[in-house]
């Protein structure tokens, strides 16, 4: 497990020294520099291809590709694409979109159907705090992408959105030189002829415009004194200069209003190569200037962004804690000191138990909540000197400098008191934590090289998992399995069956989902039956609309389990026979949240949570406990969910007796688009006439 870890947080370092590469490889091409963000993305993801696509009115055109199919459009109306909803929807998060062949989009943007597209991950672009674009890597298969893959994608978002700035603002002082092509073509920039006085001998229409005045009134007047009401000449003037060295002078002036010019002084001889007057050409720079200030400020931005880069190398940016490199260097340093100075050195090796159902059950977004909410209560418990790194998506390790293992051993109880007395999440979701812990000392371990330390943590750990985690273990407890042997729980006997399933083969895992659906029937009668029937017509359904072997088989298991949640509500609200009350009917509504938190100490069934959880959501959005909407559901939820139904109609139940097929039918039909998928309420309807139920 630590060597995966290890191994995966070698692959993240190097996405972000890649990342760090491409940025110092900037050239002065801003498309360039969006094309090589692109295909950096796209090889760092392991996407199928990577695009950024810019909306321009209607228009979605595609600026940065990678490994795009040649037939690929360059430019397509925007209605309809999922990259036009991303910006659309102007938001900083990550669109993270699976099983595209499922979604509307297969039928609004041509490229998921005709590429076959089943995952797209976004980002939208900002330009002047408005949403110009998104980012997006997509695939032809199911691709679930990691929290730091996410913060990447963000970071090159960001960074493309800064050469956009710099894209504008090079347009713009490309445009200023096309303009001076053509002012200098068409005799458009101010022009004035003086003889050696600095008297104005004629001057042109622009620099008649410029000074609100006509050329007519311009002539026979001294230069300074029209141009700028002043006594003398302007201080470094280039027309002066011209007239005294009998060269062509530029220089660069500001002129009393705060316009900037670029002034030439061109001296004018006759045929014997007397001077006979100065040419001044004069041309307002001054928004040219304002572009290359903001050029040079963007760049700032990038050198900062680089240099933010180089701080995340060593720092985890969720966090805030130390990351595995650092681990590395610290461990290395601390144990040279601990045996050159004879001192104490441990560590404290922390993984938090099943918590990838955390995200199954609750959301990505949930999970990092829950996970900043961890370090920094890990924070709060260590002394300022000790260290704390964030090893893994779930694990962290301390390194306690001048600690034995007794000391040890007593913070990481102090730990898990702490975190099993504190509530993590939000108050929408609710979520208790445990944790297993390692114990790793020197020198009462025997340590030689600072690697050992997490060799022989990740040892300890793998063990301690073999018993259910929730404990605190050491080195000696690897040769005393008796001391890691599985405590007496005082949990119910459902929940201990669950926990023991994790041992057993998969090929037994059907029988034993029935097992556990039919112990509900201790407590509900009604439920047990009703179990079975509901599997075989959300068995019926799904495979009416022919989903894979796989999708069909979590709806069958799903089904089993879909009630499992009632094992924690009492028997008197179940089987009354009248009216519920609104607080009754409050304690009904947890079932679904119940359920998943029983089986979500298991790997296996991790596929079903989805499931459910979210079989009471409804069409409409009105049902529980999220109110989920439309396609929000899952559509093994909306199967269930139909399935549950409509066997319930057809079934006696304490308050009343069951009706016929015929009645139960319109019921569903009546609901359709409101409490159920009409899609499904179709399919259903397909399979009770074919089978004649």
């Amino acid at each position: 497990m630590w060597q995966r870890v290890i191994m995966e947080h070698h692959i993240i370092e190097n996405h972000f020294i890649k990342l760090n590469k491409c940025f110092l490889s900037f050239g002065f091409d801003p498309v360039e520099n969006i094309n090589r963000l692109v295909a950096l993305c796209g090889e760092l993801m392991g996407a199928t291809c990577a695009l950024y696509n810019r909306l321009d009115g209607d228009i979605l055109c595609s600026i940065g590709r990678w490994n795009t199919p040649s037939d690929c459009s360059l430019a397509d109306k925007a209605e309809g694409h999922i990259c036009y909803d991303v910006i659309k929807y102007a938001s900083d998060d990550i669109v993270f979109i699976r099983h595209l062949q499922n979604t509307p989009y297969v039928n609004s943007d041509v490229n998921v159907k005709k590429y076959g597209l089943e995952t797209y991950i976004g980002r939208s672009v900002k330009f002047n705090g408005k949403y110009i674009g998104a980012l997006c890597v997509v695939y032809q298969k199911d691709f679930v992408p990691t929290s730091e893959e996410e913060k990447l994608m963000e970071l090159i978002a960001s960074a493309i959105g800064v050469e956009e700035e710099r894209n504008r603002a090079i347009e713009a002082l490309k445009k200023g030189g096309q303009e001076k092509s053509i002012i200098l073509n068409n005799m458009l920039e101010l022009v004035v002829y003086q003889d050696g006085a600095n008297r104005i001998i004629w001057a042109n229409k622009a620099t008649a415009e410029a000074f609100n005045t006509t050329p007519e009134l311009l002539e026979g007047k001294i230069c300074y004194n029209a141009f700028h009401n002043a006594d003398k000449p302007c201080e470094n003037c280039p027309v002066v200069s011209a007239h005294k060295t009998g060269k062509i002078e530029e220089k660069e002036m500001v002129s009393p209003d705060g316009r900037v010019w670029v002034i030439r002084g061109i001296p004018v001889r006759d045929d014997a190569n007397n001077i006979r007057g100065i040419l001044e050409v004069a041309r307002d720079i001054t928004e040219n200037k304002k572009s290359q200030k903001k050029l040079e400020l963007l760049n700032e931005d990038l050198l900062k962004s680089n240099k933010k880069m180089q701080n995340l190398v060593i720092k985890d940016p969720h966090t805030g804690l130390y990351n595995h490199r650092y681990f590395k260097e610290i461990m290395e340093l601390e144990f040279y000191k601990a045996k050159r100075y004879h001192q104490l050195l441990s560590i404290i090796a922390i993984d938090i138990d099943y918590f990838r159902s955390v995200n199954d059950a609750y959301g990505y977004k949930c999970g990092d909540l829950v996970i900043k909410q961890f370090a920094h209560r890990l924070k709060k418990l260590v002394r300022m000197h000790d260290y704390v790194i964030r090893f893994g998506d779930e694990e962290f390790v301390i390194v306690l400098s001048g600690n034995d293992k007794k000391g040890a051993l007593e913070l990481g109880q102090r730990i898990v008191n702490s975190i099993k007395m504190f509530t993590f999440g939000d108050r929408k979701n609710i979520v208790k934590l445990r944790v297993s812990m390692a114990i790793v000392s020197y020198p009462e371990d025997g340590l030689s090289r600072s690697s050992e330390f997490i060799e022989i943590a990740d040892n300890i750990l793998s063990k301690a998992k073999e018993y259910g985690g929730d404990r605190i273990c050491s080195i000696s407890d690897l040769q005393k399995d008796d001391t890691l042997s599985p405590k007496i729980a005082s949990i119910n006997d459902l929940k201990q069956k669950l926990i023991k399933l994790t041992k057993k083969a998969n090929q037994s895992s059907v029988e034993s989902i029935f097992a556990f659906a039919r112990t509900i029937e201790l407590k509900d009668h009604y439920t047990g039956n009703h179990v079975e029937r509901t599997v075989y017509y959300a068995n019926e359904i799904a495979k009416s609309f022919k989903l894979p072997a796989e999708d069909i088989r979590s709806i069958e298991d799903a089904s089993m389990l879909h009630d499992l949640g009632k094992i924690g509500i009492s028997e008197k609200i179940l089987l009354k026979k009248g009216p519920l009350t609104k607080g009754e009917f409050a304690k009904i509504r947890e079932h679904p949240k119940i359920g998943v938190d029983i089986i979500r100490p298991i790997q296996f069934f991790h596929s079903l949570l989805p499931l459910i959880l979210y079989h009471h959501e409804r069409w409409d959005g009105k049902g529980y406990p999220f109110g989920l909407k439309g396609n929000e559901i899952p559509i093994g939820a909306r199967i269930i969910a139909i399935a549950d139904v409509y066997e319930a109609l057809i079934s006696d139940r304490p308050y009343r007796k069951a009706l016929s097929k015929k009645e139960a039918l319109k019921i569903i039909k009546d609901n359709s688009g409101r409490q159920f998928d009409p899609k499904v309420v179709d399919v259903l309807t397909e399979v009770l006439e074919k089978r004649k139920v």
